[in-house]
């Protein structure tokens, strides 16, 4: 994966989990009321700024945790 490519999957996935994240839990902390719209706005806003530094962070780990079971994975299915 090119760093450009790993970015903007960091930056997508950040946003595609926050969003609806956020709106779940605005919806369970204020229902849906009047505040509803400016409350998950703004949850939203948190949350993606949150997000993509903490995905950033997690994507070589991750990576590495991938990596680790597929080749286990992939030992079990040739020693069978």
């Amino acid at each position: 994966m090119k760093k450009i490519d790993a970015i903007l999957f960091s930056v997508f996935m950040s946003i595609f989990m926050s969003v609806p994240m956020s709106f779940v839990m605005t919806a369970v902390n204020v229902g849906f009321t009047s505040v509803f719209i400016k409350a998950f706005l703004g949850s939203t806003v948190i949350g993606t700024i949150v997000a993509i530094p903490v995905a950033f962070l997690a994507m070589p780990i991750v990576g590495k945790l991938v990596a680790l079971i597929m080749g286990k994975i992939e030992r079990r299915i040739v020693n069978e």
